[in-house]
């Protein structure tokens, strides 16, 4: 027997009886002992004495009580922290198998369904401890055990009560927390941690158990299917998000995070020589409890209830002395009218729901009553001046955790905050009920389970083909293309009169050509290969109008290739016709469906800028926001309506959206540009020159703008010939056309022109500017720079064109 191990017997005689040491680590040291008062093994796990003599016990055992409320069946209950002697120990449950350090030296690669198992159930406990405000700071395989088949957590709390007993993050000598499974934040001695310290940590769990070892700081985790051939797309997106560097783009909490590890949950064949498994078993979560119930021979369930019927349980107030009560109160109601603006949700008022809950009915009952399809709950905590908001979306009829959401607000006055909150909440909500009704309409239109399961594995892939492509990655980004087209392929065989897969194919190639054009910007060979994408798709467009010609979506995908393959077409080779007939399906796409935001959108977008009608763009824009009840395709339309307000010289307006722009998107180029734009179009005084130029500045700093400098520059000259300063406008202007001849920027020097009264030049520059983009002609017409030169009739001659099947 050692000295510690004496030293320990002593001081807790009577107690306990010290058997053996069964571990050390870096902090403790464990022991295995017996506990007459219960008639059972325990262990015991006692602080390094060195540690233990520079903290305050009475700290670390205050931590060691809250960590001792928590209750859940995959956290290994602490029974107790004390001091005796000068030693400072806490006591827990005895568990005899091993912990998931043993088992991966054994294994170093566990199966797949084992370790998304053991990862789901770690978060389940995550989430658990984090709804109590206890945060673990430590999730590593020493700390995850094994009993009856099922992961259990231990230490949570510890690393707290060490750090709150020191009262500094590091104790000389003793690092708090592993650094191979440290969050960054943790790296860098951030003192604010939260829950997705620990999602961090347990996704480098996570790709150890698959991988052998965690990735290290140069490893990318798009790699792991290269390392693990059976490990789907789906997973390593969940990794991508779990192990983002900034922890802003983590999963918001282990809730969340679980959830998307629900969803990867492998489907367990009933017979496993049916092909069909073997498909399903590449998807987990909502597919493969369709493939479930669609395989078996079982009698059909009743459909689900419509998630776009969803209701706002009152918000709980679990603040220190009930402070938030009214807040909660207040915020429950303006989500439920947040909510009930939008036309495609139906949702309950509270009064309705209290209404219900009169004579002691449960809230089961009420929702039954309600027919709702999903719910939302949620409550505050904090304080009046740092509340906090967590909030989840549950389908009404399994249970099922769809989503969930934290909103944190440090500061600021409470009325804003609390409207701040709500709409970030609403926001999250929409996006997510719209994933629940995608999958809900598609498995209603489908005939064939193996074609929906095929289908729903394309649009994955075709989504992360999509993402890697953006970033650079060609070859991978090919690959999956293929793979994905591939599957809506053969799901388009198995369903031969359901749409959708033909559908999906289009807008894989029209997402190919997306990237193609990112990748080959200039080049000819780019162009080429976008505009070969572009037709790739129409030829799958038709393909869907032919399977059924009046699905509104069929016309949606034609009339938006067609769109932007005019972009492309000269007017001598047919554009005109080309534009002409995607307006016509774009217009018959919203007459058919009124509710389509992207049909809206894009006809916005043909009217602006293919016909100058800015203030029928507009409206179209206005109706997309409308119409768009799940926020798909928000960015667009806020993008839509900034450009089709300015250009028809509504400056409040563009200002406006400029300004929501740079709130909802602040990594959107043009909102990014948007300030400088504004001015340049309106500005005249000293003032706003200066500000344009500071906003030339800031611009300069974003690498993600290098291209665009001389468009910029040209606003900042825009302003001078404004003001008066024609000398300098002229020369600058200059000295932009010489420096970067191919840059584009006959247009605003066109305008520039306009400004310090030459309309010779401005209108030479815009003969050579239309000879080269004669699609333009319209646009150019009708835009505001050129007010002054619409009487001219040499202008009148350069944008004058027929434009056949012109409604």
């Amino acid at each position: 027997m050692d000295d510690l191990q004496a030293r320990l017997a002593a001081a807790l005689a009577g107690r306990y009886t010290i058997e053996r040491e069964i571990g050390r680590g870096g902090m403790s040291i464990v022991f295995l002992a017996f506990d007459p008062s219960l008639g059972r093994q325990v262990a015991i796990k006692v602080l390094r004495p060195e540690l233990a003599a520079s903290l305050g016990p009475e700290r670390f055992l205050d931590e060691t009580k809250v960590a001792a409320r928590l209750n859940h069946p995959y956290i290994l209950k602490l029974h107790e922290g004390g001091e005796a002697r000068g030693l400072l120990y806490y006591s827990m449950p005895f568990v005899e198998g091993e912990t998931l350090r043993q088992r991966l030296a054994r294994q170093r690669r566990l199966p797949l369904p084992d370790a998304l198992r053991i990862a789901q159930e770690v978060a389940e406990a995550l989430d658990h401890a984090h709804r109590q405000n206890v945060i673990h700071r430590d999730i590593k395989p020493e700390n995850i055990l094994f009993e009856e088949g099922h992961a259990v957590v231990s230490d949570f709390g510890i690393a707290k009560a060490i750090i709150e007993a020191g009262n500094r993050r590091t104790i000389p000598g003793i690092v708090l927390g592993t650094v191979d499974y440290m969050s960054p934040e943790q790296e860098h001695g951030i003192e604010e941690l939260d829950g997705r310290t620990d999602i961090y940590s347990l996704g480098l769990v996570l790709y150890e158990m698959l991988v052998g070892h965690t990735p290290g700081p140069d490893s990318a985790i798009d790699s792991l299917t290269g390392r693990r051939p059976d490990v789907p797309v789906s997973v390593v997106r969940v990794l991508r998000m779990a192990l983002a560097r900034d922890r802003a783009n983590r999963f918001a909490t282990a809730t969340e995070f679980f959830a998307a590890l629900q969803a990867l949950t492998v489907a367990r064949p009933v017979d496993s020589q049916r092909p069909l498994w073997k498909i399903g078993a590449a998807l987990g979560g909502v597919a493969a409890v369709a493939v479930i119930a669609w395989a078996i021979g079982r009698p059909t369930p009743p459909p689900p209830l419509d998630p776009t019927h969803i209701a706002v349980l009152p918000f709980e107030d679990r603040s220190t002395n009930g402070e938030l009560r009214q807040v909660a109160e207040g915020m429950t109601d303006e989500l439920v009218q947040e909510l009930a603006q939008v036309e495609a949700l139906h949702v309950p008022s509270l009064r309705q729901i209290k209404a219900l809950q009169t004579n002691g009915v449960s809230m089961d009952s009420v929702l039954h009553t309600l027919a709702v399809g999903t719910y939302v709950e949620g409550s505050l905590t904090g304080t009046s001046t740092h509340p906090r908001l967590d909030a989840r979306l549950v389908d009404a009829s399994s249970r099922e955790i769809l989503a969930s959401f934290q909103f944190d607000r440090p500061r600021g006055d409470l009325l804003h905050v609390r409207d701040e909150l709500i709409a970030d909440l609403a926001r999250e909500l929409r996006e997510r009920l719209g994933h629940q009704v995608s999958l809900q309409t598609s498995r209603a239109e489908a005939t064939n389970v193996e074609a929906w399961v095929l289908q729903q594995r394309s649009q994955e892939l075709s989504e992360y083909a999509r993402q890697i492509g953006m970033q650079g990655d060609g070859t991978s980004s090919r690959r999956a293309f293929d793979q994905a087209d591939s599957l809506a392929a053969r799901a388009a065989e198995l369903d031969a009169h359901w749409a959708e897969p033909v559908l999906r194919r289009g807008w894989i190639a029209w997402s190919r050509a997306v990237v193609a054009a990112s990748g080959e910007t200039n080049s000819a060979a780019g162009r080429n290969q976008q505009v070969a994408r572009i037709r790739d798709g129409l030829r799958f467009a038709e393909e869907a109008v032919r399977r059924n010609p009046g699905d509104a979506r069929a016309l949606e995908l034609r009339g938006f290739l067609r769109f932007h393959l005019w972009e492309h077409v000269p007017v001598a080779e047919g554009g005109d016709s080309l534009l002409a007939a995607a307006e016509q399906d774009l217009r018959s796409a919203v007459r058919d469906n009124p509710a389509s935001a992207r049909a809206w959108w894009t006809l916005s977008q043909l009217l602006s800028s293919a016909r100058g009608e800015h203030l029928e763009a507009e409206a179209a824009a206005r109706k997309a926001l409308e119409k768009d009840a799940y926020l798909a395709e928000a960015e667009q339309i806020h993008v839509q309506l900034y450009s089709s307000t300015l250009a028809r010289g509504a400056f409040e307006d563009a200002d406006h959206w400029c300004r929501e722009g740079q709130t909802r998107f602040p990594d959107d180029p043009n909102f990014l540009e948007c300030r400088i734009t504004v001015l340049g179009w309106t500005g005249r005084t000293p003032s706003d020159l200066g500000a344009a130029e500071r906003e030339l500045k800031r611009l300069d700093t974003i690498p993600m703008l290098d291209a665009g400098r001389s468009y910029r520059e040209m606003q900042v000259v825009s302003i001078l010939a404004r003001s008066g300063q024609r000398d300098s406008a002229r020369s600058w202007m200059h000295a932009i056309l010489r420096r970067d001849p191919d840059e584009g920027v006959d247009l605003p020097a066109a305008s520039v022109y306009v400004l310090l009264g030459e309309p010779d030049s401005a209108l030479a520059t815009l003969a050579t500017l239309l000879r080269a983009q004669p699609n333009w002609r319209e646009y150019v017409a009708n835009h505001y720079w050129f007010r002054a030169l619409q009487q001219d009739p040499r202008f009148i001659a350069l944008t004058t064109a027929s434009t056949p099947g012109r409604r």
